[in-house]
């Protein structure tokens, strides 16, 4: 259903850019014709709504993910690095 919504509202906003396109021709031409101007852009605003995507409701978390969670913004290499410096010990001191 989204994918068929997403190529309809492509099809409305390359046809509001051709009414666009044939309101600028109507300029060069002379004749004018502002309902070509109107029309273009109200067929890019729909394919544009069309287009938009909707929101996907985050999940429960996890047990796992609230593992991964703990260190928050400070989760980097640098923390990463001191847990494994520590492994590191703790295997040196299991073998003396």
């Amino acid at each position: 259903m989204n994918e068929l919504r997403f190529k309809f509202g492509k099809f409305f906003i390359i046809m509001g850019g051709l009414f666009l396109l044939l309101f600028v021709f109507s300029m060069i031409a002379d004749s004018a014709n502002f309902y070509l101007i109107i029309t273009g852009i109200l067929l890019i605003l729909f394919g544009t709504i069309l287009r938009k995507k909707t929101k996907v409701k985050e999940s429960e978390p996890d047990a796992s993910d609230s593992k991964r969670n703990r260190r928050g913004k400070y989760q980097n290499s640098r923390f990463k690095d001191h847990d494994e410096q520590e492994d590191r010990q703790s295997r040196r001191s299991r073998r003396s």
